[in-house]
């Protein structure tokens, strides 16, 4: 239950954060980007990386489902999730959906990763994995502080 709390918390952090960051961002402002398609872009990057993340855990794990489809799907009952696979995923996805939408910049890749990282750290707090959220915090202080510096 715990976990749930912070996942949810660390998800709304980001959020903010992303939509934050790119609307500040002097580099994206000539974009004109709508509040409806940052919005966008988070939220179909972060199901696209939950996908990504459970389709390579059942890859890496395929025994454990004994071939079930229904096993495959049913992350509620039948837990796991990859991180290699949610950072493939998500940037597989968020590449071809910027493509689409004819407004591929490197920066918006920067910004994702940076505003990822409240999720990452309040998560490993939900799973009292202290030391990487630990480390997490570091990395974000530095990042942000990188991003800060004109």
């Amino acid at each position: 239950m715990l976990l749930i709390v912070f996942a949810t918390i660390g998800f709304i952090a980001s959020v903010f954060l992303f939509f934050k960051l790119t609307r500040d961002d002097i580099k994206l402002l000539s974009l004109h980007l709508t509040d409806e398609t940052i919005f966008d872009i988070f939220f179909l990057t972060s199901l696209a990386a939950i996908l990504g993340a459970r389709i390579v855990y059942v890859a890496a794990h395929f025994t454990d489902f004994g071939g079930s489809p229904l096993k495959m799907i049913v992350f509620t009952h039948f837990p796991g999730l990859s991180g290699i696979g949610a950072v493939i995923g998500g940037v597989i996805f968020l590449r071809w959906f910027l493509k689409n939408k004819n407004i591929l910049h490197p920066r918006i890749f920067d910004l994702a990763a940076l505003s990822s990282l409240p999720f990452i750290v309040l998560f490993s707090l939900g799973k009292q994995n202290f030391l990487s959220a630990g480390i997490f915090i570091v990395l974000l202080l530095l990042l942000t502080r990188i991003y800060k510096t004109p």
